[in-house]
């Protein structure tokens, strides 16, 4: 099993590697302070050809993944797991969707001139996370796709359970504000779930 959060640009601009990971490192920092931790983590990032699964080393100051026949591995250096990046350019299923979130979803009509210019733009981005990850690589994870979206003016979305589906899609501040946070859990499952890996994060200590 898995989920996605989705990284939608609002402008066109392609970050590099070294900003997206920067950001994020600041935000897994902000998040562990918040919690009482100082654990720093060092992410590193290599691209892996979809078809041939030939893994190529990454420039971190090339410009983010914009080509389909690869993903973008990102991970924590001496830890297991990590997290796939996949490039997307939308099809008309997409912009169907879309629609249909902008009909019914309270949250994306607050971000309908964010949605229209992302399809315009013609291109996404989604994090996938598999089940079983450590602590730190699920934190990773949100703070990645907030990571891209905040450095392209987007938003964060995800419909298929990565978080509660009322709160999406979310600005770069809300997202930060309620993600991994107790009190924003609904749900008995997925509390017990994300508690665990709160506790786990707590736990870790001093780096």
């Amino acid at each position: 099993m898995s989920t996605i959060f989705q990284a939608i640009p609002g402008k066109s601009y392609i970050p590099t590697y070294r900003e997206i990971m920067s950001l994020a490192i600041k935000n897994m920092s902000d998040y562990l302070s918040h919690i009482g931790s100082h654990k720093v983590f060092d992410i590193r990032v290599v691209l892996e050809c979809i078809k041939t699964n030939e893994i190529i080393e990454v420039d971190p100051d090339d410009k983010m993944l914009t080509n389909k026949e690869f993903r973008a591995i990102f991970y924590i250096q001496d830890m297991p797991g990590g997290i796939d990046c996949y490039y997307y350019q939308y099809c008309p299923i997409d912009k169907a969707g879309w629609e249909d979130e902008l009909r019914n979803n309270p949250n994306s009509r607050k971000y309908k001139s964010i949605i229209r210019e992302s399809i315009k733009i013609g291109h996404h981005w989604h994090f996938r996370r598999s089940a079983g990850q450590p602590a730190p690589v699920v934190l990773l994870y949100g703070m990645l796709a907030a990571s891209l979206a905040s450095l392209t003016d987007g938003i964060v979305h995800s419909d298929d359970g990565a978080w509660d589906y009322s709160m999406m899609p979310a600005s770069t501040d809300e997202f930060l504000s309620f993600f991994l946070k107790p009190e924003h859990i609904s749900g008995s499952r997925d509390k017990d779930y994300f508690q665990g890996i709160i506790d786990n994060l707590k736990n870790m200590g001093e780096s």
